[in-house]
């Protein structure tokens, strides 16, 4: 169950408004998204919590070959710039959940740091793992401390990889979403 909604095979899809960076760096954009979430069905509004710093490299996107092309070499800013702009102040959480919570439907994130999944935990009411952080065992077992919802996202993920992460959430099982997505 996540903000009043139970989730199930029985139960009526959950709908979840992927809001991640999408906000422009408002404020006033980001709770429009979450209106219009609500409005349209949603019964959740997904935020990610980062810093750029714990998500790119400058230097790491530098030192690349000519040889290898990525989007972000077209970029105007560098990576981590771009990142930090994209990034959402931490300081909007309580607002935004409060704001989400206010139009009947959940609030949730993806934090990309142990600092962020503690510092989110008073309003969120899951937390999501993306894929790509399938293998960072210690940030899921941080999540699964908390003992609220957790989404697993599998979709870049081994069977294995999957087996490691449910290993870690063992004794939390029953708040556990897996998503092959």
């Amino acid at each position: 169950e996540i903000f009043k909604r139970k989730i199930g095979l029985n139960e009526p899809t959950y709908f979840i408004a992927e809001i991640g960076s999408n906000f422009d760096g408002d404020l006033n954009r980001a709770k429009k998204l979450i209106k219009i979430a609500a409005e349209n069905g949603a019964d959740a509004a997904k935020f990610q919590h980062y810093t750029a710093d714990t998500l790119v490299s400058d230097f790491g996107f530098n030192s690349l070959n000519n040889s290898v092309q990525t989007h972000q070499s077209e970029w105007k800013d560098s990576v981590s710039t771009t990142y930090d702009k994209a990034s959402l102040n931490k300081e909007w959480t309580e607002e935004l959940s409060d704001f989400s919570h206010s139009l009947g439907i959940g609030f949730f994130t993806s934090p990309y740091s142990i600092d962020l999944v503690d510092y989110v935990e008073p309003y969120v009411d899951a937390y999501k793992v993306g894929s790509g952080d399938i293998t960072y065992l210690e940030i899921i077992k941080a999540m699964s401390e908390k003992k609220k919802p957790l989404i697993l996202a599998t979709g870049a993920a081994s069977q294995s990889e999957v087996d490691k992460a449910m290993s870690v959430l063992e004794g939390n099982l029953e708040n556990v979403c897996i998503m092959q997505c």
